[in-house]
């Protein structure tokens, strides 16, 4: 069997075991409020920041949150090749906190 060189695929790391309880799919299913909080204040900042930088983002809020949404997703993503937990959580509560921040 030959080996192939490069960075392994998803479904390499599938294959391997190695993600089989590092993916939670089930909202609202951590342990612990502080989770939660502290998600949402990290992408507070995004929020509120983001507006004030580009003037286009200032008037739309569905725009503002929408790449709260899609930072959110781009790491959670990333985690999933780092060996790390991906929760959908995480990606609800920094989205949420995009809008805590605009707001």
């Amino acid at each position: 069997m030959q080996e192939a060189a490069g960075i392994g695929t998803i479904w390499d790391l599938i294959a391997y075991g190695k993600l089989d309880n590092s993916i939670n799919l089930i909202p609202i299913s951590s342990e612990g409020a502080m989770t939660y909080i502290l998600n949402i204040i990290m992408f507070m900042p995004f929020g509120f920041l983001l507006p004030l930088i580009w003037k286009k983002f200032s008037e739309m809020q569905k725009n503002v949150v929408l790449m709260g949404f899609l930072m959110s997703l781009a790491i959670e993503i990333c985690q999933l090749f780092n060996i790390r937990t991906t929760d959908i959580d995480d990606l609800l509560m920094n989205t949420l906190g995009t809008l805590v921040g605009y707001c």
